[in-house]
């Protein structure tokens, strides 16, 4: 099933993969019989960190939660997932893979992804220290 804030967007992506179902966010209460919850949405994204999309009573222990946003790196919602007992998947790996396969790509050699992993999270707990108007 796919679902989205807009139900057309919903309805074309579960055609090209191949979804059963698809909706707006109407149908939240549905993922009760998912395996995997994946927003790529903003929210929950710094500065409104206090935010989730998902209702916390929604959450299943047989669920897997992976949220996209990576600032900061432990959303209200994967805060909330663990709680309720479900595997969580952080946003800022899928960054830094995603910087990996760029590198490798891009050089043709292997990435150094300790360094980069340590180099993102210096970064990310900069920003999680700054305020928004300090960002250019």
């Amino acid at each position: 099933m796919v679902l989205n804030r807009t139900e057309d967007k919903a309805r074309k992506l579960a055609k090209k993969v191949k979804a059963e179902d698809s909706g707006g966010l109407e149908k939240l209460s549905e993922i009760s019989s998912a395996d995997i919850l994946i927003n790529a949405t903003s929210v929950g994204m710094s500065p409104k960190a206090n935010e989730s999309i998902i209702p916390k009573h929604l959450l299943h222990n047989r669920l897997t939660v992976f949220d996209t946003v990576y600032n900061p790196r432990e959303t209200r919602l994967l805060m909330e997932a663990r709680g309720r007992g479900c595997a969580i998947v952080y946003g800022y790996k899928m960054l830094l893979y995603q910087a990996a396969m760029q590198f490798e790509l891009f050089t043709g050699r292997q990435a150094p992804l300790a360094a980069m992993e340590s180099a993102l999270t210096q970064a990310l707990e900069g920003e999680s220290h700054a305020t928004h108007f300090d960002r250019r």
